[in-house]
């Protein structure tokens, strides 16, 4: 009887191995089937009606195992996939974040060249003989001292300038005073005047024809240059 019982286990076992390499071909629910037959029948055969249970027993136990070595493969698969899908995210989020910095890098020669297309934005214009800022002249430093605020890394110079009337004394004081005017200004909006230069040309600049008033009034100015001292690249704004 013992050596029944034994072969019987024998038997199950050597069954449920020959089951092993097929293991990804066949589902967990064939394989669990097909081994409780197969060792019920070889139980029956090597030892009747107790053969015939204990094979049942043998070939239940031998399923159980097998359902949990699908299960084994199954989550080292899916762990699998999840690791491959996080190394893809990362790629992914690596080639973002270098996208991110080369748009950083690349902000401020942008700007400066949508302020080269729009150069006239910050030419402050005065009347004549006047170096008081005008509510137009104060609205565009406005907006120049919020792009300073947002590149805190430029500078300014200020160009002072005036018409050719007047002695060039009394024009290089008023085209200073302009330039002080705007300084000024900057500087309530909050604007270091650490990073303000400020020069004064006088009517030396002037290239208007004598008597041509429309000329005289472009030369009434104070002209702007945003500076990047990193590299002392400027841009002009006339």
């Amino acid at each position: 009887m013992k050596k029944s019982t034994k072969a019987i286990v024998v038997s199950s076992v050597i069954f449920a191995s020959t089951l092993t390499p097929m293991a990804h071909a066949v589902s967990t629910e064939a394989k669990q089937g097909t081994s409780f037959f197969t060792s019920t029948i070889l139980g029956a055969v090597a030892g009747g009606p107790v053969g015939f249970m204990l094979g049942a027993i043998g070939g239940a136990y031998m399923g159980e195992q097998i359902k949990k070595a699908d299960s084994l493969e199954e989550s080292q698969t899916l762990l699998d996939e999840t690791e491959l899908a996080l190394t893809h995210s990362q790629i992914e989020i690596t080639r973002l974040e270098n996208q991110l910095q080369l748009a950083q890098r690349d902000k401020e020669q942008i700007q400066m060249q949508q302020l080269a297309i729009n150069n006239l934005k910050f030419q402050v214009m005065f009347r004549t003989g006047k170096d008081e800022l005008t509510a137009r002249a104060k609205s565009k430093l406005q907006t120049l001292a919020q792009f300073l605020q947002e590149n805190p890394n430029l500078m300014v110079r200020l160009n002072g300038h005036a018409d050719p009337r007047g002695t060039d004394r009394y024009n290089n004081v008023l085209s200073d005073f302009r330039a002080q005017n705007v300084e000024n200004d900057l500087v309530s909006a909050g604007i270091d005047t650490s990073r303000i230069e400020r020069k004064a040309h006088g009517a030396l600049a002037s290239t208007a024809i004598k008597g041509d008033l429309e000329a005289y009034a472009m030369e009434r100015a104070v002209n702007i240059e945003i500076i990047n001292p990193a590299n002392q690249q400027s841009v002009a704004l006339h």
